[in-house]
């Protein structure tokens, strides 16, 4: 089955499998797999944007709060881990971003992450 065969039940699933991953790579301390994971999560979502394979509000706020968010979150801890506080404080403000389009990051975690 090729990739414009998958349902985009089936694509969503496999973000937040890609979302996971990363977080398990964040547990076990291999923090550059874990970003790894986290950005293949993040441009699988615009992917599915720029295909227009997710198009109702419902969707894309959905893909929002439980994959795009977390992952800039977690990718921001993972470049302090690695001591990359420009690549942490833009993967921080880009979840701070979501608020404008009516998704809710974490405030206080995102402070904490950029101070």
């Amino acid at each position: 089955m090729n990739q414009n065969q998958v349902p985009t039940e089936e694509k969503i699933r496999r973000l937040e499998e890609e979302k996971k991953r990363g977080n398990d790579f964040f547990t076990q301390g291999n923090y550059t797999q874990a970003i790894h994971h986290y950005e293949n999560a993040l441009m699988g979502f615009l992917h599915l944007l720029q295909t227009k394979e997710v198009t109702t509000q419902e969707q894309i706020e959905k893909i929002m709060q439980d994959v795009q968010i977390p992952c800039h979150m977690n990718a921001a801890q993972s470049f302090i881990k690695l001591g990359k506080w420009k690549e942490a404080k833009f993967q921080a403000e880009q979840a701070l971003n979501m608020q404008n389009s009516g998704i809710k990051a974490d405030p206080a975690k995102t402070v904490k992450i950029l101070y």
